[in-house]
């Protein structure tokens, strides 16, 4: 069951790829410059691709954070009920123990969790007037 959801950031980390690679290609053009003018690899990479990546990687995190946090069916189909996940409790106590109003408080800390998590990254990674 563990070793399952370890492996689910995995498979989500392909939706990353797309937002990457069209960075790559105008960090291409830039890194080529720098490197005409003397700068080496590292300092290409720390100065040009990994600025420009950094929306691209946040958000892509935030989708993998995102679906992996409310993760229902694999942890209860592999777990069979003894692991448990946010979904999962919010789950049990909306249906098994008929307890709506701490079903919803769960659901409603896990959004507010994923909503300041997106919240905060957006305002770091905003560009900033000059």
């Amino acid at each position: 069951m563990i070793q399952s959801m370890r492996r689910a950031p995995r498979r989500f980390a392909a939706l990353m790829v797309v937002g990457l690679v069209s960075v790559l290609a105008v960090a291409a053009a830039r890194a080529e410059s720098m490197g005409s003018a003397g700068a080496r690899p590292a300092r290409v990479f720390w100065r040009v691709t990994l600025p420009l990546s950094m929306p691209g990687v946040v958000s892509g995190s935030l989708i993998v954070f995102a679906w992996t946090f409310s993760a229902f069916a694999t942890p209860e189909l592999l777990g069979g009920g003894r692991v448990k996940m946010i979904a999962n409790v919010v789950k049990d106590l909306a249906l098994d123990s008929f307890n709506w109003p701490g079903s919803a408080a769960f659901a409603i800390v896990a959004l507010a969790v994923t909503l300041a998590l997106v919240a905060g990254l957006g305002r770091l990674l905003a560009p900033r007037a000059a």
